[in-house]
């Protein structure tokens, strides 16, 4: 299974289980049913816009989506022959995501210490009663 069927497949997925239809992602995209079904078919390309939407819309994370093969190796040389200005492209995309990914897990792990931090102070008053 190549990258972006996986995505496509983790993306329909985690609406199901969130239980949302077609028509709910729709809705909370601002676009049609017949807009959001080309999406998740690959049909039409996921876009920055719709890769930062819908882990808030699913409840889950950008990692959810995109999966393990994401972060296997990436050889431009078994991809076919693609132009200069497409390769970029692909390269950009995946770029822009990666820097998404390590955003959340920025935040992810900021969270964690402020938690931690949290747990300590608590602890600390609670030896002090």
């Amino acid at each position: 299974m190549n990258m972006e069927n996986e995505w496509l497949n983790n993306i329909k997925t985690l609406r199901e289980r969130a239980g949302l239809s077609q028509n709910d992602m729709a809705e909370k995209l601002n676009i049609s049913q017949s807009a959001y079904s080309k999406l998740e078919k690959g049909i039409t390309r996921m876009n920055e816009f719709y890769l930062h939407k819908l882990p808030e819309i699913l409840g889950c994370t950008l990692f959810e989506i995109v999966g393990e093969s994401y972060f296997k190796n990436y050889h431009v040389q078994d991809l076919p022959e693609k132009s200069i200005a497409e390769e970029n492209e692909t390269m950009y995309y995946r770029n822009d995501l990666r820097l998404k990914l390590l955003e959340q897990e920025n935040h992810l792990l900021k969270k964690a210490l402020e938690d931690k931090d949290e747990i300590i102070r608590l602890l600390k008053e609670s030896k002090k009663d």
